[in-house]
């Protein structure tokens, strides 16, 4: 994979398949699902680059985010995907039509940090699951510290998501979904970090990694708190109300 890909020299805008998708993606999230929908009538970011980042439990979370996300900052949102779905003829499409890409996890971490980063420096909105894989009960996983090292190194704010409730819609290892579940949809508020200063690399990643994954545990039910819930607890102490 190149570090600037072909597609990013294009113009960022909303192709028909986009338009068509984001509005199946409401209408059918309020047949299929009870959504509730938070925290979008706050200012967020319409130009420059910016990385949403949210919690990942069902294979449908990019979808729905999306789908409400991109009509309202009027940006297309560009999802970091693994290989084996760029790989399938017809997710595959479905992913590069989207504004997606696809990465191989593991042995390609270098080649998918480069591409990443050439999407916030073209100024564009980049998508990632900070856990990197869907969590088998809807809770928290520790996050890779790879989300954390792309924002202290771009500087691109952070928009943190939590997406409560998918995994009992569609669960992880299964293809059929379980409808009319209360799902919760909730954007924060964006903000930016920096590496904590006179600790080690690793240490100061950890701390970042830890505080963006405490901003979107904010944002889910507390069943979801998974390995974070001594941290939310903390947070949420600390500053009562």
């Amino acid at each position: 994979m190149s570090q600037s890909p072909s597609w990013l020299t294009g113009p960022d805008r909303f192709n028909a398949f986009m338009i068509g998708a984001h509005a199946l993606t409401q209408l059918l999230s309020h047949v299929l699902i009870w959504v509730t929908v938070d925290g979008l009538d706050r200012s967020l970011p319409r130009n420059g680059p910016l990385i949403v980042a949210a919690n990942h439990a069902s294979a449908l979370d990019p979808v729905l985010v999306t789908g409400y996300l991109a009509p309202a900052i009027r940006r297309p949102i560009h999802w970091m995907g693994k290989q084996e779905l760029a790989a399938d003829p017809i997710l595959g499409w479905v992913l590069r039509a989207y504004g997606g890409f696809a990465v191989r996890r593991g042995a390609a971490d270098t080649d998918a940090f480069r591409t990443a980063k050439a999407v916030l420096d073209a100024g564009r909105v980049l998508a990632v699951f900070p856990e990197g894989t869907r969590s088998p009960d809807g809770a928290l996983q520790r996050a890779k510290p790879g989300l954390a090292l792309l924002a202290v190194r771009s500087g691109a704010p952070i928009l943190p998501v939590g997406v409560g409730g998918m995994d009992r819609f569609l669960p992880r290892h299964t293809r059929i979904a379980r409808p009319f579940k209360r799902v919760s949809l909730r954007f924060g508020e964006p903000f930016t970090v920096e590496a904590p200063t006179g600790r080690d690399r690793h240490e100061a990643l950890d701390q970042v990694t830890s505080d963006i994954m405490v901003r979107i545990g904010r944002l889910l039910p507390e069943r979801q708190w998974g390995h974070y819930a001594d941290e939310i607890r903390t947070f949420r102490a600390s500053r009562p109300g």
